[in-house]
């Protein structure tokens, strides 16, 4: 106060100095007011000091209560043993500054009881917040002491402020006193005292603007604890929400196995509320999973491996209020983050899985009694399920086959595969045969049926097959068309015997009359009939040998049209002369994917059986056309195009009864010894086979109408245009060999192929033909003729390819090569002649070769 003083004076100018030194002759009046005035303001300035200095202590100590209540909130909901200490450490010091508000307020016996009223309760809380000695209260217990703590805290800063502005008001009073005491007197003394109310007045201002300060902070720290503890609450209430809506039960306890809450889902499952259960033993709910200190060794050794964070997942028995045990899977945690260990478990019902799995398993015991192969595939056709009778087709176990693909297992490469699945995708099933192996390497026919399986939300998931060996009924099937195809010979042999007769009647007057030599005979006439006749008679005999011949078994793509015009060829030659046949045809029908020996097959039957019930006179109508049908009129037919096929007479047709049975096999309403019972049942099966069916009408006396469905590619790319006719090449000296044991092929073909320009050596057999060939390598082709006494054509030709590797070989039969036989004509020879053949196939066949020899020597 001095120095200010001081300072104030020497700022004074010398007009002020010679004001105040005349006032000096006051100063023995005025001394005694301004000394009590300059006492009194020294007094109220060091009171002030101290109040101030009281209000610092309670603003600190409120602050690091308020830093321990941050830490606490954290430490309850991390768990983290530093967030207790530095809570812990912030109570430590509020008892320092509660140790230096008791030196300050010595004096003040109220404020004294007021800082009773603080230490008793901090002394407590410190005490049960030792992070030494495992904290234990809860969040909710920290709220309530800290409110508490904070109210007297408040209540006390209150009445320290209320204390402070009243002294205040007192200040300003006894300033604008001695200010006027000063100019009273006019006196040095006054302006002493006037000098050391503007100080306080300055002092009191500063005090004000830190206490500004200090309630702006305390308000900015009252927002975030107020945030902060916001955040918690919410927290708290979505975990109460997840809780109160979870479907499993869900419970906590302490390392005393005493149950802390208890979730409305644990409520329903266990039948008791939280109040029935809390602070009860969680052994009695939940008895198999503690036995026997299983839960203690588990704890033990996580804590020996480190872990903080536990976890184990078993299923174990739970036990119902009646006393019923149901099974139970449980998730069991443990938080050990925090001083006090809590654990959860998650107990999740599964009775009604428990009985899911035993009727799958039942139902898997089932499968495995029935005698087919029932699989379960992926979409990507990976295996999922494979019961006993998949085992017992195929040879592989259920261990072995299992997670593969079928393709590395049972499946075949199946042009038919591809179609297969995507109507299967677009439709959710699909039946057909397939090709497959056993594990042994073995082909199989199986009858296949795929049903798709979606899941919750509409997509393919997986698919179930059910798979027939039908390889047996197959061979018999095969063996019943041999038999049904020698039955159609027959008849057809028949017919054909005696067209035969009609062929070579001509033939043989022809030649008698060419050997007379008469005059007046138009003998160009008689080899024009002659060549005509025997062209007619090889036609008969080359669709008679294609009809014998045929090959079950491969499916490929069949032109309609052409199949029925040879099984219309072959049915005329058995038609007595009374029956008509009608054919209307579509141009352009579409190509069946099918078995074309199997297709002739069923058209044949079915145009037997219709002149067989009209006898000799009638009609017979045939007619073919291509049609899409969106609802197919036959049980187990997809809709799709469709060629259809109808076969009506005019016979004595048929009642309902007998029109329910004409498919079963062996039955027959023909004469014994006419007919085996066998022909629809067969074009039922072959039909069936190829995804079509047969439709039947039929009135008695009225005639019968047969219709055929065949499912059809319309998309299928045809050659409509006619081949181009090259001229044959003339021969240019080469020599050709040709082998044959018949003596007037073997002459007719050498005078053919010389008149050509050829060179020509002839064999009677393979023997002879070797020989000609060891000693004259200049032979360009061999003509050779494979049905031979002795030395045949095959083993003919195995003798020259091991000579001659690159030596080109015409082959010659009066058989029709099939099978094996045929496929293997391209790898061996480079044509094959079937007989009868004319000189112009003849010489086109060996010009053609040849020419493509000289491009391609090897």
């Amino acid at each position: 106060m001095m120095a200010r003083l001081r300072h104030w004076m020497t700022r004074l100018d010398r007009r002020a100095l010679a004001l105040v030194i005349p006032s000096l002759l006051l100063v023995p009046t005025a001394i005694g007011l301004s000394g009590w005035s300059l006492s009194e303001s020294v007094t109220a300035s060091s009171w002030w000091q101290e109040s101030i200095r009281i209000l610092d202590q309670l603003s600190a100590t409120n602050r690091h209560l308020n830093q321990a209540q941050m830490y606490w909130i954290d430490a309850n909901r991390t768990g983290r043993t530093e967030d207790w200490r530095q809570g812990y450490a912030a109570i430590i010091r509020v008892q320092e500054y509660l140790n230096y508000l008791g030196d300050l307020t010595r004096e003040s016996p109220t404020q004294q009881a007021r800082l009773a009223d603080l230490r008793g309760p901090v002394a407590d809380l410190r005490a049960r917040t030792n992070p030494d000695d495992s904290p234990n209260l809860s969040l909710q217990e920290l709220r309530d002491r800290l409110q508490g703590i904070e109210r007297i805290l408040a209540d006390w800063e209150q009445s320290q402020a209320m204390v402070l502005l009243r002294r205040q008001e007192e200040a300003v009073q006894q300033s604008r006193f001695a200010f006027r005491m000063v100019v009273a007197t006019g006196g040095l003394a006054g302006l002493i005292s006037l000098g050391a109310g503007v100080l306080l007045l300055r002092e009191l201002a500063a005090r004000r603007r830190a206490e500004d300060e200090l309630r702006r902070n305390q308000d900015e720290l009252d927002s975030q604890v107020r945030e902060r503890t916001d955040q918690l609450g919410n927290a708290v209430d979505s975990l109460r929400a997840i809780l109160d809506t979870a479907a499993d039960a869900i419970i906590t306890f302490d390392g005393e196995f005493q149950i802390a809450s208890f979730n409305p889902a644990a409520e329903r499952l266990f039948g008791k509320s939280l109040q029935q259960v809390q602070a009860t033993d969680i052994r009695r709910l939940l008895p198999q999973l503690f036995e026997e200190g299983s839960l203690s060794r588990f704890i033990a050794s996580a804590h020996a491996n480190g872990s903080t964070v536990l976890s184990l997942n078993r299923e174990t028995v739970a036990f119902a209020p009646s006393g019923e045990r149901f099974p139970v899977d449980v998730a069991l945690g443990m938080n050990a983050r925090g001083q006090v260990p809590l654990y959860t478990v998650i107990v999740r019902d599964i009775r009604e899985r428990k009985r899911s799995e035993s009727r799958i398993r039942e139902q898997a015991s089932l499968l495995d009694l029935v005698h087919e192969a029932v699989l379960v595939r992926s979409i990507d056709d990976h295996i999922l399920y494979w019961n006993l009778g998949a085992q017992r087709l195929y040879g592989w176990t259920a261990e072995e086959a299992l997670g593969q693909h079928v393709r590395d297992l049972h499946q075949v490469d199946d042009d038919i595969l591809p179609s297969a699945q995507a109507a299967f995708l677009e439709r959710g099933e699909w039946s057909g045969e397939l090709v497959q192996r056993t594990k042994a390497g073995t082909p199989i026919i199986v009858q296949s049926h795929w049903t798709l399986i979606r899941d919750e939300s509409g997509q393919p998931q997986s698919k179930i097959v059910i798979n027939i060996d039908i390889t047996e009924r197959k061979k018999l099937e095969s063996r019943s068309l041999r038999s049904q195809r020698l039955e159609s010979i027959g008849i057809i042999a028949g017919g054909i015997a005696h067209d035969l007769n009609n062929v070579l009647t001509p033939i043989l007057m022809s030649i008698r009359l060419l050997q007379k030599d008469r005059p007046g005979v138009d003998k160009a006439a008689l080899l024009k009939t002659a060549q005509a006749s025997v062209e007619r008679g090889s036609q008969m005999v080359r669709q008679l040998l294609s009809f014998a011949g045929g090959i079950e078994g491969q499916r490929v793509a069949v032109e309609t049209s052409r199949v029925l015009d040879e099984v219309l060829s072959l049915i005329q030659h058995t038609l007595a002369k009374g029956i008509r046949i009608h054919t209307r045809l579509q141009p352009s029908l579409w190509t069946v994917m099918g078995d074309p020996t199997q297709l002739a097959q069923v058209l044949m039957n079915l145009c037997v059986n219709a002149r067989d019930a009209m006898g000799n006179e009638g009609e017979m109508t045939i007619t073919g056309e291509n049609i899409l049908l969106s609802d197919p009129p036959l049980l187990g037919v997809q809709p799709g195009p469709f060629v259809r096929i109808t076969v009506e007479d005019t016979g004595m047709g048929m009642t309902a009864e007998v029109v329910e049975r004409i498919f079963d096999p062996f039955f027959t309403t023909k004469e014994f010894g006419r007919g085996t019972g066998l022909g629809l049942s067969t074009a039922m099966g072959i039909v069936k086979s190829h995804g079509g069916g047969i439709n039947v009408y039929s009135e008695p006396g009225r005639g019968t109408r047969m219709t055929v469905y065949l499912p059809a590619n319309p998309d299928a790319v045809r050659s409509l245009g006619l081949p181009i006719v090259q001229p044959i090449r003339p021969g240019q000296g080469e020599l050709i060999l040709v082998v044959d044991d018949e003596a007037l092929i073997r002459s007719t073909a050498q005078a053919t192929l010389e008149g050509q320009g050829y060179r020509v050596r002839t064999a009677v057999d393979g023997s002879v033909a070797i020989q000609i060939l060891q000693q004259t390598p200049s032979v360009r082709l061999v003509l050779l003729d494979m049905m031979m006494p002795g030395m045949d054509g095959p083993a003919t030709l195995r003798e020259i390819r091991r000579l001659t590797p690159h030596l080109p070989v015409i082959l010659a039969s009066g058989l029709r090569l099939t099978g094996s036989n045929a496929e293997l004509v391209p790898t061996i020879a480079q044509r094959f002649l079937q007989k009868p053949y004319t000189d112009e196939e003849m010489l086109r066949a060996v010009g053609e070769t040849l020419t493509v020899v000289a491009v391609n020597p090897e």
